[in-house]
């Protein structure tokens, strides 16, 4: 059992000298609430479910992210992409290195070009939560994180048509964007990567640190960046967990 969490988070960073409470940032300033669930896996569905956006230097919801660079801001989304509150930005910029944003700006891990090993998993664009489901402590091993494209055949439903069948195929990496993604250090003590690693269709999932500290529930932190390979809407990809428990 996973799910993902919006990581809205930066907790403690709230002004130069912490002048303000978490909960006076979140009342204040339209920010994210943190772990509030990203819809998980259901392609049609509406009911304004909570979902990521990228978007551009203006915000959400209609400020594009031009090709060929990467998003300016990160907001939780519903299904038609109407802000619901602004997440920590977390945007590529070269192959170890980040711009770390948000409505909060003047705290020691907001700015430019900071190592992506060093930025602190609070800061995280989405949290990866497993939850074994009798409650049992477990390790985990082997897990991979990919983003993959909505509308490919299901091999669960026999479906070989290649129209949309409602299941994704894992195997069938995300298209027409490119998505860059780092795991920063887990409570199983684990260091952060020390670089991105494409997940989309020019690269390949990425390999998450095996946690080897028995528990029920493992947290896995994650950063992630994108730019579109050409003009128009990307919405039909999501991002995809796999892992072994024993």
């Amino acid at each position: 059992m996973e799910s993902f969490f919006a990581c809205s988070g930066a907790l403690g960073l709230h002004g130069e000298f912490g002048q303000l409470t978490t909960t006076q940032v979140y009342a204040n300033t339209g920010r994210a609430t943190p772990l509030i669930e990203i819809f998980n896996f259901e392609i049609s569905a509406n009911g304004s479910p909570n979902r990521m956006g990228f978007f551009g230097s203006a915000k959400a919801p209609n400020s594009a992210v031009i090709v060929g660079q990467y998003q300016d801001t990160t907001f939780r989304t519903n299904d038609t992409g109407g802000e619901l509150g602004e997440m920590i930005n977390v945007k590529y910029t070269g192959a170890s290195t980040a711009d770390v944003s948000g409505i909060l700006t003047d705290g020691p891990f907001f700015g430019s070009d900071f190592a992506v090993g060093s930025i602190p998993n609070v800061s995280g664009t989405l949290l990866c939560r497993f939850t074994e489901p009798n409650g049992t402590n477990v390790i985990t091993q082997q897990a991979t994180f990919r983003a993959v494209d909505f509308g490919a055949p299901g091999p669960a439903t026999g479906d070989t048509s290649g129209a949309a069948s409602g299941v994704p195929n894992i195997g069938d990496l995300a298209s027409s964007i490119t998505i860059q993604a780092a795991q920063l250090q887990d409570t199983s003590g684990n260091a952060a990567d020390a670089s991105w690693s494409e997940i989309s269709d020019g690269g390949a999932a990425l390999s998450l640190a095996d946690q080897s500290i028995e528990q029920a529930v493992h947290d896995f932190h994650l950063i992630v960046s994108a730019t579109p390979a050409a003009a128009g809407r990307k919405i039909d990809f999501g991002y995809y967990i796999q892992l072994e428990f024993l």
